[in-house]
């Protein structure tokens, strides 16, 4: 990842996942009011934060320096601590039905440790079903880390390949790529 931290792509993901979550947002909810819940984890959660349109443009580089190295990358932890964070801020809509959240879940690669990611995603389609995890992967189109996220078959999941240069990608293609498989 540290590639990618370094050339500005995940901080642009973070704002370009914002912006998408402005207009995902319930009506009535004022655009300067959207905040998007930020997980860094790499063999555990590293560190959290919400980003706003209001904080400085840089909040995610500046969070990702203070955390010092991190390496591996344990999924089942960001997915633990997002199902968590979901239970705790998100009440249910009008007649019990959760409310619907998008996870834009960023990695350059697989999981170190594949069952626990694939239980971790099982489990959070079956005791919450309104969580929808769309990967995105960058790196290079043949690299066999993302056969783990192309052949992944639980119901809440999609995987979008941004490729090796995310920082070129459109608007719109991130956004078709991401939500191509979502339905709240």
């Amino acid at each position: 990842m540290r590639p990618y931290y370094k050339d500005g792509s995940v901080q642009a993901l973070a704002h370009q996942t914002l912006a998408l979550a402005a207009h995902l947002t319930p009506t009535g909810t004022a655009p300067e009011d959207t905040s998007v819940h930020v997980v860094l984890f790499s063999t555990e959660v590293d560190g959290t934060t919400d980003l706003t349109v209001t904080d400085p443009e840089s909040k995610i580089d500046d969070l990702h320096a203070g955390l010092g190295r991190m390496g591996r990358t344990s999924y089942h932890a960001a997915i633990e601590a997002v199902v968590t964070h979901h239970e705790k801020t998100t009440a249910a809509t009008p007649g019990g039905t959760p409310t619907p959240a998008l996870v834009v879940f960023q990695v350059d690669g697989a999981p170190d440790a594949k069952t626990p990611a694939t239980a971790a995603l099982t489990d959070a389609a079956k005791n919450h079903p309104a969580l929808f995890f769309s990967f995105v992967g960058f790196g290079e189109h043949d690299n066999k880390a993302f056969d783990y996220l192309r052949r992944l078959k639980t119901p809440n999941t999609s995987f979008f390949h941004a490729g090796p240069t995310p920082l070129e990608l459109t608007d719109q293609e991130l956004y078709e790529g991401v939500l191509k498989n979502w339905r709240p």
